[in-house]
């Protein structure tokens, strides 16, 4: 095997070769394995729509809370009235569309912001909870 790797070339050479071959089947994987996600807002809902998925349809009376950063980097979660999870979203190639989102829903329900740091993957960080009975 090593008279094959030398035959090949220099080890940039070789370490480009493995790479396509072991990075690319990956990312197409990841591209399917992470569907885009359609978010519509409108005065009194938000729809979430993810192919594969049923659309989820959340209107603004019924949210309690919002939680940023609580469970994963850049993944929003949203409760209802009985703290149960209503939906959540995790945008992996495009985390600037959870700002206008939170934006919206806090506009529209008045919700109050409280932060609170936390420690996630060796780096500190503050989770943002949006909501009505905060602390």
């Amino acid at each position: 095997m090593a008279d094959k790797v030398n035959s090949i070339g220099s080890a940039k050479g070789t370490g480009f070769i493995i790479g396509i071959i072991v990075l690319a089947p990956l990312f197409v994987l990841l591209r399917f394995l992470q569907p885009d996600v359609n978010v519509d807002i409108y005065t009194l809902k938000i729809t979430i729509r993810q192919k594969g998925k049923q659309d989820l349809m959340i209107h603004f009376n019924a949210i309690n809370s919002i939680e940023l950063h609580t469970k994963k980097i850049n993944r929003l979660d949203i409760y209802d009235k009985q703290n149960n999870l209503l939906g959540y979203l995790h945008p992996t190639s495009n985390s600037e569309i959870i700002q206008p989102i939170i934006k919206e829903i806090v506009t529209a329900t008045g919700f109050r912001t409280h932060k609170k740091p936390i420690k996630m993957m060796g780096r500190n960080m503050e989770a943002i909870i949006y909501g009505n009975n905060i602390l």
